[in-house]
């Protein structure tokens, strides 16, 4: 690096991201060695703010050929290879004392989010603010800090400045009506007594009239009406948005997932397949393949087709190996797939079935670490899901001493985590340990105010057992509304979402 720094000139060039365009917006500064990739990185967040990720990787990853120590770009590129990533991650890291305060700043932010230390990264977001009061990206860095924190008010109101600041910021916007509405799948809502459904579509048709050409506000607007199971409006907004995709000549894979979401939820699970099929067939990269075959194989457990689910399961982990994906790629899709192999038996009650796919799933996981460097927190990571999923397996059938020690060792690996919701997966499951004992008011304590529908659908499911055992009626009818109709393709949501209607069913 000291060489590159001896036989560059560096420019320090002061831009915003995603398009800032005006004055009042002062941008944060950029360190990079080239203006060519400058503007290459900056091309890539303007179609990030279209939620493009195929796009802002194309140009970072450009930008990077050109200024391989861009610190920025090292940072933010969009690699779903983990050992990829975790190299440009690296290099942001080694590079970021060579750069900007702001820079530095944004750096040790990411190290802070990926420790878990949420205190610090809102600290260091502040250091940001103070540096950079009229930098709506600032607001926005320090937004997202306080949002991951819960601290839903003190991130609303640093989107807000950002907007203020820049009225064309389409992230700030976005990330406000993402408070509101429910637009996608485990996003951190607002608790719903706090959500404004009209302010989070007014946000949406903001992003829309700045953006008129891009096919992510369109489908936002979709979603929106899809949350609220009009179905029908939802292929129309959904149209509009293959429409602007078609016209770009761009790969549609995602969106035409989420058209299969939106017809399952509408009873067309037929149809739906063949959107699947589609969106696997046109991913422009592994990873977009491989994301639309998880949804199609949840798309069975939400209709309770245990061995449809394991049938689509098998045929994806073959064909993981020939859509050009890393080998530590592979062999993590393929333990991604055994996960939903393994809560497809077990919530049908084949137990040997279910224990050999949670093996394997370990089996997969393990050679992935093979295959990669391993630090202290992805090695946390991988201990802790571990044994998350083996205290699962016990709880599921029935093994709770079993279940009550693998939860004491998750305590031990996640409890030194400082984020508001590090102990929520021990805590709930404590919780349903308890329910299934017979013990439903004891089981209530456990599910905390950040178990709910919005967040934690599958765990809210018992939540509201535990509530309906303990004579909470009515606010046991209340999430079994909610899960019921809860219209978004998530892992949790297709375990439970059939047994809440059925329980509407019988109130």
């Amino acid at each position: 690096m000291q060489k590159y720094l001896q036989n560059t000139i560096l420019l320090f060039i002061f831009s915003c991201f995603y398009a800032c365009s005006t004055s009042s917006d002062v941008p944060l500064p950029i360190t990079t060695a080239n203006e060519e990739a400058l503007e290459l990185y900056n091309t890539g967040w303007y179609h990030w703010g279209d939620h493009d990720a195929v796009k802002q990787s194309e140009y970072m990853k450009q930008a990077l050929k050109i200024d391989p120590d861009f610190i920025l770009a090292n940072l933010y590129v969009v690699e779903n290879d983990p050992n990829k990533r975790k190299s440009f991650r690296d290099k942001a890291i080694q590079n970021k004392n060579n750069g900007s305060e702001a820079e530095k700043l944004l750096v040790d932010m990411f190290i802070a989010g990926r420790e878990g230390r949420t205190q610090d990264r809102i600290r260091l977001g502040k250091k940001l603010i103070e540096k950079y009061p009229t930098s709506s990206q600032a607001h926005v860095t320090l937004g997202d800090a306080h949002n991951v924190a819960l601290e839903f008010s003190l991130a609303a109101e640093n989107y807000k400045k950002a907007v203020k600041i820049n009225p064309n910021n389409v992230n700030a916007l976005w990330r406000l009506a993402s408070q509101h509405i429910n637009v996608y799948t485990n996003q951190i809502l607002l608790p719903e007594n706090k959500q404004d459904k009209k302010l989070g579509i007014k946000y949406v048709d903001k992003m829309i009239s700045l953006r008129p050409e891009a096919a992510v506000g369109y489908q936002i607007r979709g979603n929106v009406d899809r949350a609220n199971s009009n179905f029908e409006s939802a292929k129309e907004w959904y149209d509009k948005a293959l429409e602007k995709r078609r016209v770009t000549d761009r790969p549609a894979s995602g969106l035409l997932g989420v058209i299969a979401h939106n017809l399952v939820f509408n009873g067309e699970f037929n149809l739906a397949q063949e959107y699947y099929d589609q969106g696997i067939a046109e991913g422009s990269t592994g990873n977009s393949k491989a994301s639309v075959a998880i949804f199609k194989i949840q798309s069975y457990l939400f209709n309770d087709d245990y061995p449809g689910a394991i049938r689509v399961a098998d045929r994806v982990s073959k064909d993981l190996g020939g859509w050009g994906l890393s080998k530590v790629q592979i062999v993590n899709g393929r333990a991604n797939v055994e996960l939903r192999k393994f809560l497809a038996y077990a919530h049908n009650q084949q137990k040997e079935e279910a224990y050999e796919s949670l093996m394997l799933r370990k089996s997969y996981a393990q050679q992935a670490m093979g295959l990669m460097e391993v630090d202290e927190v992805r090695q946390r990571d991988f201990d802790s899901m571990n044994t998350r999923m083996e205290a699962w397996y016990h709880i599921l059938f029935g093994e709770y001493n079993e279940a009550e020690n693998k939860l004491a060792k998750l305590h031990s690996i996640v409890s030194n985590i400082q984020s508001p919701t590090a102990l929520d997966d021990h805590s709930a499951m404590l919780g349903m340990v308890h329910l299934f004992r017979g013990d439903p008011k004891g089981a209530v304590g456990y599910f905390n105010e950040n178990i709910n529908t919005e967040n934690y659908q599958y765990y809210s499911y018992f939540k509201a057992l535990a509530l309906q055992g303990s004579g909470q009626e009515e606010s046991a009818t209340e999430i079994f509304r909610q899960l019921a109709n809860y219209n978004f393709n998530g892992l949790g949501i297709s375990l439970v979402r059939s047994l809440a209607k059925q329980r509407l069913e019988k109130s």
